[in-house]
């Protein structure tokens, strides 16, 4: 249950923001006046203001109430100008959007800076024969239903820990694919061309990209949401895992740049050689092979110890080779360092 809630964390943010336009709707209709002629813009501000976290609730809330004042002053206005008989509507319209995209841009508004011109908007062409009890009903119905939203989700506050999990697993998966698929790559004969190098590269950095979002959501504002301070040992953990996860990323991504740059059949000396692709192919395997088996955010003691007896076996390689031949040999010792590094985030995580 908790795997299938992962994958599909929008079920969640539905049933809230749901449940935040019911509790909004209930709010503002007994109050009657402007709420009989409006009610439906109480619910509107409550789906607007909700979000997948406790604190970008809260902080939506806050944007979408000032994005929500501004566009209606920034109607009223326009429309006391259309009063003038020499002013046309369509410059009215113009002026607002021109006004409002302006204003809306500000940083700290976010991605509710759109509501600036579109609240005008609502003001000017909706407003009709009475902007100022249009405007006041809009802008203090939409208000409530924002501020009832955020509530409700600091009441209720989503906790993402179930899905920064599943992406780490997925990240880890892709992590693994990709060391087997450099060890095979370098168990063949002749060796891939650069291009097909480049067919095997797994994509990690969106998958890192969303670890580092994810755990942002899960454990943002601690002290307001509830459910992290709850269940914060997992979510320190997690944390950690995920940060030495996405760095452990961008390690192997660099790892298979170097081999496909320097180890391919179109280079008259390859970095590695014939002497070390097994060694190194051994160890890239080995290191596969304790990611995998990590549960918990740690590798299992048995594939540890193979993984860093393959790596120590393929630095053993790098010396004796050295000794024997005048190459410099950068190339394997960077691999060896960044196995190791690999190795060392999964034995600590």
């Amino acid at each position: 249950m908790l795997d299938w809630l992962a994958a599909h964390p929008v079920l969640p943010l539905a049933v809230r923001a749901a449940l935040a336009a019911v509790v909004a709707w209930l709010v503002v209709v007994p109050f009657g006046g402007i709420a009989d002629d409006y009610p439906y813009y109480a619910p509107f501000g409550a789906v607007v203001a909700v979000s997948a976290t406790v604190a970008g609730s809260l902080r939506t809330a806050l944007q979408t109430v000032v994005a929500l004042v501004l566009g209606a002053l920034l109607g009223l206005a326009c429309g006391a100008l259309l009063q003038l008989p020499s002013v046309p509507v369509v410059v009215g319209v113009g002026l607002i959007v021109l006004l409002g995209t302006l204003l809306g841009a500000v940083p700290w508004f976010g991605l509710m800076g759109s509501w600036v011109p579109i609240s005008a908007l609502f003001i000017l062409i909706l407003g009709g024969d009475s902007p100022w009890h249009f405007g006041s009903g809009y802008l203090v119905l939409t208000t409530v239903g924002a501020l009832t939203g955020g509530l409700v989700t600091l009441a209720l506050p989503p906790l993402r820990l179930a899905e920064a999990a599943h992406a780490q697993d997925r990240l880890r998966v892709a992590l693994v694919a990709q060391l087997e698929s450099l060890a095979e790559g370098l168990r063949s004969d002749p060796l891939p061309s650069s291009d097909d190098w480049g067919t095997r590269r797994e994509d990690m950095e969106s998958g890192a990209d969303r670890v580092r979002s994810l755990l942002g959501g899960a454990t943002e504002g601690p002290r307001i949401n509830w459910r992290v301070r709850r269940w914060q040992h997992r979510a320190d953990l997690l944390s950690a895992q995920g940060r030495a996860l996405a760095a452990l990323a961008v390690q192997i991504g660099d790892l298979a740049d170097l081999v496909a740059t320097l180890e391919h059949s179109g280079r008259e000396v390859a970095a590695l050689g014939s002497p070390l692709r097994g060694h190194t192919a051994d160890a890239l395997r080995g290191t596969a092979r304790a990611l995998d088996s990590v549960d918990g955010g740690t590798a299992t003691s048995a594939a540890l110890a193979d993984g860093l007896r393959a790596v120590d076996g393929f630095a053993a390689a790098v010396r004796d080779q050295r000794e024997r031949t005048d190459d410099d040999l950068f190339a394997a010792g960077a691999l060896v360092t960044a196995l190791r590094r690999a190795l060392f985030s999964v034995q600590q995580a």
